[in-house]
């Protein structure tokens, strides 16, 4: 354990305050989850009360942070924008832009970070998986039930991304990841895991479209891609289990299927583009070489035991590139948009974004998409 800080001193914007040793683990603790101190601590420290002041300078730290995140993944980019169904240009710190989103926090980054205070620190004691986390793994399921708002989902994912590189559990990572997940519309955007229920999944990134939200998805279009592209090396990187690679594909594709179908039903393609730029750096250098090696490769990774099995798991491949196919659907349907119909400014970005990233590749999508086909031969 680090050495106690008897009184610590963090300048904040109305001036320094003091804090005791057992405040600033709780603030470390905040920094951990926010990326800015490395590892989980595994001493357990228990506050006697939770002060104001703390919790305005935990309030201060995370929102900077997230403010930080969403700037540096992209704010400052100039570009084209969908705004009461009229183009707009600018970028992230255009205030008109902005209006009607506030970046707000709920009962949800208080749990995050006190409750997980209070539980995280001893299942990082753990040493390895054959210790049981007991009852601690209950509290981490009940986060999910707390109320949250934008700022709360932005959080979450900020934690989510590192806990693969803390010491817990498995089965404790694991159920902390579901948490966010189900906490955060974001997190189960960008994560893109197992399949779920199409229409619960629908509903979920629905609430990412609203007008009041949608700006957090402006402003992390590449960190989007990032993470998706990410998420298919994970899956691509499956070997020998066959059932837990059809999940990771299938799921994969899912998660993109009802992005789109979301981003169609609001008339928000606009936002599509993250999409577009993912299918650009996959045609690149995830599925560019031959066609019959691409298959051979993945068909070998998988060691399919039966024609049936063969089948279920190249049509989950095959789904990647079917998703990819209907952002040219969604374009052949787009460009009918005539100067005033409803959806002519969103046809006109779309249309421009996708001819300026996937301009010729509706040929190779539609060869990977026969290659991985059930067919036979």
């Amino acid at each position: 354990m680090r050495s106690p800080r008897q009184v610590e001193s963090f300048k904040l914007r109305d001036g320094p305050r003091s804090f005791s040793w057992q405040e600033g683990e709780a603030l470390h603790f905040l920094d951990v989850l926010l990326g800015r101190a490395a590892d989980l601590p595994t001493e357990t420290v228990k506050l006697s009360r939770l002060r104001p002041e703390l919790v305005a300078a935990g309030a201060d730290r995370l929102k900077r942070a997230v403010l930080g995140w969403l700037i540096r993944a992209g704010g400052w980019r100039e570009r084209l924008y969908l705004r009461r169904g009229q183009r707009r240009r600018g970028n992230g710190f255009d205030s008109a832009l902005g209006e009607g989103f506030t970046l707000a926090f709920g009962p949800a980054s208080r749990a995050l970070w006190v409750e997980g205070f209070a539980v995280l620190p001893s299942l990082a004691a753990l040493s390895d998986d054959s210790r049981k986390p007991g009852t601690q793994l209950a509290r981490i399921d009940a986060w999910a039930g707390e109320p949250s708002a934008v700022g709360d989902w932005v959080f979450a994912w900020l934690i989510y991304e590192r806990t693969a590189r803390w010491r817990l559990p498995l089965d404790a990572r694991e159920r902390l990841r579901s948490t966010l997940r189900a906490l955060s519309p974001l997190v189960r955007l960008m994560s893109a895991p197992k399949p779920d229920s199409l229409g619960a999944l629908r509903a979920t990134l629905a609430q990412l479209v609203l007008p009041e939200h949608r700006r957090v998805v402006e402003l992390a279009e590449a960190r989007l891609t990032a993470a998706w592209y990410e998420r298919l090396g994970e899956v691509m990187a499956l070997r020998y289990d066959t059932e837990a690679m059809i999940a990771g594909w299938s799921g994969f594709s899912q998660t993109l299927s009802a992005w789109l179908d979301c981003l169609d039903a609001a008339g928000s393609l606009d936002l599509a583009r993250p999409v577009m730029a993912l299918y650009a750096r996959v045609l690149r250098y995830r599925f560019s070489g031959d066609l019959a090696t691409l298959r051979g490769t993945l068909e070998s990774a998988a060691t399919v035991r039966s024609v049936a099995q063969r089948d279920s798991f190249f049509g989950a491949v095959r789904g990647l590139f079917e998703v990819g196919l209907r952002l040219y659907t969604l374009r052949d349907t787009l460009a009918q948009e005539r100067y005033g119909d409803p959806r002519f400014e969103e046809a006109q970005i779309y249309l421009r974004d996708i001819d300026a990233t996937l301009d010729a590749s509706r040929p190779r999508l539609d060869a990977l998409a026969r290659t991985f086909s059930n067919v036979i031969g």
